[in-house]
């Protein structure tokens, strides 16, 4: 009795991209010899360009986001493991912070009634609040670091990768509307665009 071999099932597609909703996608991931090794090249930026250095950074940041996204959470993994207590006790003093100055934001006349009513507690709050943040800010600067060391690697490859063609090409898509990635979106709320192709 002859058996049939099952096919076997398929193996994700990292080179291409996935729907995520309508209209916005997921970039592919680009391979190491691309991205990194064999056929990518870099050279330093001509920094009395300004417009061409900063295109060059927007289109890397479209065309490699994928990888820079790995490359930003495997690098916050590594630091938070080797300082798990920092990271997380910055994380929720920095977001204590952010919640204090929303609160008193929204809640201003309350604040000045209570600032002339009861000056000191006022002032021993403030006194209280201000040790606590002093004693808190190695914490909050482990945090900061977990969060701007990757980033700085990421803009440092996006500043020193030469683009290719299929590079340029890929961003053109992005450019005319035919694809839209995170990245792109991310990049049109902070009003950076990139420009139509242009030979490096």
């Amino acid at each position: 009795m002859s058996s049939k071999s099952r096919p076997r099932p398929s193996e994700p597609d990292l080179t291409s991209s996935y729907q995520l909703s309508a209209g916005l996608e997921i970039a592919p991931v680009r391979n190491m010899n691309d991205f990194l090794l064999g056929s990518a090249r870099f050279q330093f930026p001509n920094y009395n360009e300004l417009n061409k250095w900063s295109n060059r950074i927007v289109n890397n940041l479209l065309y490699y986001q994928s990888n820079y996204f790995i490359v930003m959470a495997s690098l916050f993994l590594i630091i938070s493991l080797f300082n798990p207590r920092d990271v997380i006790i910055g994380l929720g003093c920095i977001g204590f912070a952010l919640g204090i100055a929303f609160y008193f934001s929204t809640t201003q006349a309350q604040v000045v009634t209570f600032k002339k009513e009861h000056p000191l507690v006022s002032l021993a709050i403030l006194l209280l609040g201000g040790l606590t943040f002093f004693s808190m800010v190695s914490y909050m600067m482990v945090f900061i670091f977990s969060l701007a060391f990757p980033l700085l690697v990421v803009l440092s490859h996006a500043s020193l990768r030469m683009r290719n063609m299929k590079n340029k090409m890929a961003n053109q898509a992005e450019i005319a509307g035919v694809t839209k990635t995170v990245m792109g979106r991310i990049l049109d709320e902070l009003g950076m665009k990139p420009e139509v192709i242009r030979v490096e």
